[in-house]
C-alpha cells in the first residue's frame, strides 16, 4: 500500500514544460482547430441543405398551402357593431372640427 501511494505521490511531481510537449501526441491546438473548423463546415452544409429543402417544398406548394374548403364559411360581420363604430368615429371627427373653429381658451396661470 505505502509503495502505491509513493507511486501516486511521483506521477504529481514538477514536470518540465516546453516546445516538446507539442511534438508529442497529447497537446496539438492544431488539431483542435482542424476538428472546430471541420465541425462548423458541417454543420454550414447542413444548414444550407435543409433550406434548400424548404424552398423547394414551398416554392412547390407543398407547404404553408391553404385549403379552399376552411374558407367556405367566411366571416360574419356584426351590423349593430359596425354601425355603432363609424357613429362614434363620425361624432369624433364633427368634435374635432368644432374644436378647429372654437378652441377652447385656457386661462394664464400666472395672472
Amino acid at each position: 500500500m505505502v509503495n502505491f501511494l509513493q507511486k501516486i505521490k511521483g506521477g504529481f511531481g514538477k514536470k518540465e514544460t516546453g516546445h516538446a510537449l507539442y511534438i508529442k501526441d497529447g497537446v496539438q491546438p492544431r488539431h483542435d482547430w482542424i476538428v472546430a473548423f471541420s465541425g462548423s463546415v458541417v454543420c454550414l452544409c447542413i444548414i444550407a441543405a435543409v433550406s434548400v429543402y424548404f424552398y423547394i417544398q414551398i416554392d412547390g406548394g407543398k407547404l404553408f398551402t391553404k385549403n379552399v374548403e376552411e374558407e367556405v364559411g367566411g366571416a360574419s360581420i356584426n351590423d349593430k357593431l359596425l354601425q355603432k363604430t363609424v357613429d362614434s368615429i363620425k361624432a369624433r371627427e364633427t368634435r374635432l372640427n368644432e374644436l378647429k373653429l372654437n378652441p377652447i381658451k385656457t386661462p394664464d396661470p400666472s395672472l
